[in-house]
């Protein structure tokens, strides 16, 4: 798949002003690859560092595929920040997520 070792990443919203990213999650998931994966997967990110933009579909995308995986846990810290911003937003919110590098 071409895929770098597990991306470090921040999820935010865009702001439809001015464009910019307004992040309230980091990555929480302490070493955890899955969500990381699973936001490249969505996003189309494969290496580097860089920035992506996410629609609300996609990120409803990322929700569905982690949510079985999160099932075994009482709390996943990804899935809820996730399922938060998403529920926070409205249907045309776009979303940023900024990948850095696997170190």
């Amino acid at each position: 798949m071409g895929l770098e070792e597990s991306p470090g990443y921040v999820v935010g919203v865009q702001d439809a002003e001015t464009g910019q990213g307004v992040f309230p999650f980091a990555d929480t998931s302490a070493g955890h690859r899955l969500p990381g994966w699973i936001l490249a997967l969505v996003t189309g990110w494969r290496c580097g560092g860089a920035v992506k933009l996410m629609s609300v579909n996609e990120l409803d995308t990322a929700i569905a595929l982690l949510s079985p995986a999160a099932a075994t846990m009482f709390e996943h810290p990804d899935l809820d920040a996730w399922k938060s911003i998403s529920e926070s937003t409205g249907p045309n919110a776009r979303f940023v997520v900024r990948f850095s590098p696997a170190p």
